[in-house]
C-alpha cells in the first residue's frame, strides 16, 4: 500500500491482522490513504520452543556458507544471537526482511527479484550450484519445507534456526469492533476491507 492517487479509502474501515509489534506502520499507511484501521493481530510472536538450541546454532552461525532469514520474525529474533563479525553471504526472502537485516546492521546480498517467497529465492543464480555449501535457515518453527527441501536436492547442507514460534493471539472481538465504530462513525459491522502480510493466518 502506498500513499497516492490510486489509495483512496474513502473512510473505509480496513482490519489490520499483522502482529501487534508490526502493525504500526500499516496502520499509519491505512490513515494516510483516508481509511480507518481496526489493528487484529491474527497471529502473536513467541519465543521459540528450545531457544537454547536456537541460541547456540545461531552462535555458531560462521561455520556457514550462507544465512537465509525467512522473514522479519526471523531477523529480529536472532540478530541478539548473531556474532559480531558474521562471516557468511546473507540472504532475505524479501525487501522487508533485508530492511530488517539493515536496522540490525547487516546487509543482504542475496534478495529475490521475481517474488518475496522461497520460490523467489530458489531462482535466484546464486543459489543455484550449492554443492559442498552450507546453509543455514532461520526462521520460524514449522516453516515451510520447500527451501530447504530444495537446496539439498542441488547439494547442499541444510540446518535450521528456529527462532521464534506462532500462536493464535488472545482477543476479544467486541471491544475492538466498538473501537471501529467510534473512531469512524460505523452504524452498522464494520465490513470494508481486511489486510494480510502472512499466509500464516490461522
Amino acid at each position: 500500500m502506498t500513499r497516492g492517487d490510486d489509495c483512496r479509502l474513502n473512510g473505509a474501515g480496513v482490519l489490520v491482522t499483522r502482529p501487534a509489534h508490526q502493525a504500526g506502520r500499516l496502520c499509519a499507511l491505512v490513515e494516510a490513504c483516508g481509511g480507518h484501521p481496526v489493528p487484529f493481530p491474527a497471529l502473536a510472536i513467541l519465543d521459540p520452543s528450545d531457544p537454547t538450541a536456537a541460541r547456540d546454532r545461531l552462535r555458531a552461525a560462521n561455520d556457514f556458507d550462507l544465512l537465509l532469514f525467512v522473514s522479519a520474525n526471523a531477523v529480529e529474533r536472532a540478530a541478539p544471537w548473531l556474532p559480531r563479525a558474521l562471516r557468511p553471504a546473507l540472504g532475505a526472502v524479501g525487501e522487508g526482511t533485508a530492511r530488517t537485516l539493515r536496522a540490525a546492521g547487516l546487509e543482504a546480498t542475496i534478495l529475490p527479484t521475481t517474488s518475496a517467497d522461497s520460490e523467489g529465492l530458489l531462482a535466484l543464480p546464486a543459489l543455484q550450484a550449492m554443492r559442498g555449501k552450507r546453509v543455514l535457515i532461520v526462521r520460524g518453527e514449522g516453516g515451510r519445507p520447500l527451501l530447504g527441501d530444495e537446496l539439498r536436492a542441488r547439494g547442499a547442507e541444510v540446518h535450521f534456526a528456529e527462532v521464534y514460534r506462532r500462536a493464535l493471539p488472545e482477543a476479544v472481538v467486541a471491544p475492538l469492533i466498538g473501537a471501529g465504530r467510534r473512531r469512524s462513525g460505523w452504524s452498522s459491522p464494520p465490513a470494508g476491507r481486511s489486510s494480510t502480510t502472512s499466509s500464516r493466518c490461522w
